[in-house]
């Protein structure tokens, strides 16, 4: 089942700890953003300790760094984490990334940036449980969509149909039919969330019927 996943990328403890108790109520997972400043033109707050004991929802990790495979190391213990996102983009050999990813015991999936080309997946697509598509530069939310990110997922999918796959930049109100419609199964939400009319939970139950409507009208 599609499902929306609310993007939390916050540059305080008080933002993170506000975002985290404001949706909780509503979802039982979450996607964490992290960028290092030297990946992406933005840094942002995470303490893993204090996610560790202050997380009730479980969460997917999307690292947006310089050496996701150094990172990784700070957060293998935090149980909360069930999946693990990191860019091809940051990694000098995609295979021995995905074989360290996978020694921690969670779902490992790739993202990839606007620019790249989904066939540099090819050798780990049976080793990898999901690919995600980048529909901004990333790094910062609030971006204008980049709508050739669409045609990259609809051939994806029709080479990789049995790949799960989620859109991450932009992902809206307007973008989620047009994503939807091109593969995406998991939409990872950032601003149409925390700047939403209504507030954050008003936000993602609306948007969380959007995709209820799109996949009853299939």
């Amino acid at each position: 089942m599609p499902n929306i996943l609310p993007s939390i990328l916050v540059y305080s403890e008080i933002e993170y700890k506000k975002q985290m108790t404001s949706i909780h109520e509503v979802t039982d997972f979450v996607q964490i953003d992290i960028a290092d400043g030297k990946f992406v033109d933005n840094t942002t707050w995470y303490d893993t300790a204090l996610i560790k004991e202050y997380c009730p929802v479980n969460f997917e990790l999307h690292m947006m760094v310089e050496n996701p495979l150094e990172e990784i190391e700070k957060w293998k213990d935090i149980p909360q984490m069930k999946r693990i996102i990191f860019h091809y983009e940051a990694v000098e050999n995609i295979v021995l990334a995905v074989e360290k990813m996978k020694t921690f015991g969670r779902e490992v999936s790739v993202c990839l940036n606007i620019e790249t080309p989904f066939e540099v997946l090819k050798e780990i697509i049976n080793q990898i449980d999901g690919v995600q598509f980048m529909g901004i530069i990333a790094g910062k939310q609030g971006q204008p969509f980049q709508p050739q990110v669409l045609e990259k997922i609809q051939s994806f999918k029709k080479q990789f149909p049995a790949i799960p796959l989620s859109a991450d930049g932009h992902v809206s109100e307007e973008t989620i039919p047009l994503l939807f419609e091109a593969g995406i199964e998991n939409f990872c939400v950032g601003s149409a969330i925390w700047k939403g009319d209504g507030g954050a939970q008003e936000s993602y139950l609306r948007l969380k019927n959007i995709v209820k409507n799109l996949v009853d009208n299939r």
